[in-house]
């Protein structure tokens, strides 16, 4: 290595000191290292901003489950399309969660299994409130 005395640093690491091509420097306290110890809780930089406790007090809101027994609650509101219950992500589908709406509902698939529909014919489900459809509320099908 006499011959390119210049390239590279050392690690900023006293433990580490190894000769690195490619250094990198730390964001916080400007102190070069290898790719093993950039990061400042790696290194123990002193210059890095400490992360933020969370704070889950009685002002954290959660949306709990209606299913009987389920104790999951969840910091986002998910209600069934069918039922517009609240569920757990757990019981979000119609059938984990016994929806009469849903469960009333034939799929396609067991529509055309039973010769109920045509072969070419389009179907289309919607979910939620028919009278205001979204464009991810409609799913379709094509019955060949």
């Amino acid at each position: 290595m006499a011959e390119l005395p210049e390239l590279g640093r050392h690690c900023g690491l006293a433990a580490c000191r190894q000769l690195d091509f490619l250094p990198l420097v730390c964001a916080h306290c400007q102190v070069t290292f290898c790719r093993h110890h950039v990061a400042a809780d790696v290194h123990s930089c002193d210059k890095a901003p400490q992360p933020a406790e969370a704070d889950l007090t009685a002002s954290t809101r959660v949306y709990g489950c209606h299913v009987a027994g389920c104790t999951a609650a969840e910091l986002t509101p998910v209600t069934c399309p069918g039922c517009q219950r609240p569920c757990c992500l757990t019981h979000r589908h119609e059938a984990e969660h016994d929806c009469p709406p849903c469960a009333a509902m034939d799929t396609p698939v067991e529509q055309l299994a039973a010769g109920q529909l045509d072969s070419g014919e389009t179907v289309v489900l919607e979910y939620g409130d028919p009278a205001q459809p979204r464009r991810d509320d409609v799913t379709r099908y094509d019955v060949t």
